[in-house]
């Protein structure tokens, strides 16, 4: 018997994010592909899933769309946002004729963190000063 995602109402860092997205691809494989677009400064891989009903499939006319979320370190929300989304739509295939729809003819890539090192030094409620904005060579 698997064990389904699940996903708390809290910031993940990067090792929980990366769970939970090699997670979402082993128990939903055939809605799901995970894939990096390489390494951020400090090493941490930049995922990409891919959701879909042909996540493995590139189909002439089946628009690719994409979500990039967390470009800059310290602005978190879009990255849970986008793991929700990931769980939203997998967990609703099946039931909600609108996903189904979405996922049957679109290929949805969702990019959790574009700077996944910034996340990690941000600090959690502060919101000012630039501490995680900027990638581990200060590039904004």
């Amino acid at each position: 018997q698997p064990i389904f995602p699940q996903l708390s109402m809290q910031y993940h860092n990067y090792t929980s994010m990366t769970t939970f997205l090699r997670h979402v691809s082993t128990i939903y494989a055939n809605l799901t592909a995970l894939y990096s677009i390489g390494q951020s400064v400090q090493g941490r891989e930049m995922w990409v899933m891919v959701v879909s009903s042909s996540p493995y499939e590139h189909m002439i006319g089946k628009p690719n769309v994409k979500y990039v979320a967390n470009m800059h370190g310290n602005e978190a929300v879009g990255r849970e946002m986008m793991l929700h989304l990931i769980l939203h739509l997998v967990q609703n295939y099946d039931k909600d004729y609108y996903i189904r729809w979405l996922l049957d003819n679109t290929r949805i890539h969702i990019m959790p963190s574009m700077n996944p090192d910034g996340f990690e030094v941000a600090a959690e409620g502060t919101c000012q000063g630039g501490q995680g904005r900027y990638n581990a060579r200060g590039f904004d």
